[in-house]
């Protein structure tokens, strides 16, 4: 049984092998365990001879700050010349694009989007294919039947 302060210990040898087990005594340690109180740190801290150059911080600007910078003025400058773009794009169209013919005003009901819009897409042709497209399958359907 060991006891307290009392270690068993072994070493490897020059080879490598290990060598017999030896009973020792241990020291405790003559410092404190407790973490070092911050007056204490601060006190060492300012005797230290770097304390003059290194005791005020500074914040300088990283570069990973300055590459973010330039990444954004160049993105705000990439959008502002892409609006640019745009707008010139727009007044070209608007050139070439003849002026719509004027309204013709007709007495009744309307025809188009005043109607049903189930109705507007039947009668156009995406509308009459699908129909058409439907009744063959239905037809087929009841021939396969008989």
């Amino acid at each position: 049984q060991l006891g307290t302060g009392e270690a068993m210990i072994t070493i490897l040898s020059e080879r490598g092998a290990p060598t017999p087990v030896v009973w020792t005594m241990l020291r405790p340690p003559t410092s404190s365990m407790a973490a070092v109180p911050v007056d204490d740190m601060d006190a060492a801290a300012r005797q230290d001879p770097l304390w003059t150059r290194y005791a005020q911080e500074i914040d300088r600007e990283s570069a990973r700050e300055k590459l973010a910078a330039r990444m954004a003025a160049s993105a705000e400058a990439e959008e502002a010349a892409a609006a640019v773009e745009e707008e010139v794009a727009a007044a070209r169209r608007r050139r070439s694009e003849p002026p719509p013919p004027p309204a013709r005003r007709t007495g009744g009901r309307g025809r188009g989007t005043d109607e049903n819009p189930v109705v507007d897409y039947l009668k156009s042709r995406e509308g009459r294919s699908m129909v058409n497209t439907v009744a063959r399958g239905v037809f087929s359907l009841l021939r396969k039947r008989r």
